[in-house]
């Protein structure tokens, strides 16, 4: 059997290569190592969370964002997108998406970020 054959073998028999069922640290050792700065939006559009990543991108500690509007960061000129993007999003459970915004850094200057969003409320592990 081909090695790419194999590959679809064991992803569509749902097995996984490393499974984190029931390791919430290995979860967080994930979020807070990767690259990508991940973020946890309620469905007014407030931080609910955000990885070390996040937070090393823009300059901000936990408590500069937590519980404020995401809306509140972006650069004026791309807000009003930014929110009708939410909206078409929040709408729609399951539904991904995907905008570059300014996003603002604690120094004050803005930062171009490529932003690819699901809405996840239906997901009862969310």
């Amino acid at each position: 059997m081909e090695p790419e054959t194999t590959l679809t073998k064991k992803i569509s028999a749902n097995q996984p290569v490393l499974s984190l069922n029931g390791n919430e640290g290995l979860y967080k050792a994930f979020l807070n190592n990767c690259a990508e700065a991940i973020l946890l939006l309620d469905g007014s559009g407030r931080l609910k969370f955000q990885n070390r990543s996040a937070l090393n991108i823009t300059g901000f500690e936990v408590d500069d964002t937590q519980g404020k509007s995401i809306f509140d960061f972006v650069h004026p000129e791309d807000r009003q997108d930014a929110t009708k993007t939410f909206l078409e999003l929040f709408d729609q459970p399951g539904n991904r998406g995907q905008k570059q915004y300014r996003i603002m850094h604690k120094n004050g200057h803005y930062l171009w970020v490529e932003a690819t969003m699901a809405n996840l409320m239906n997901d009862p592990d969310v």
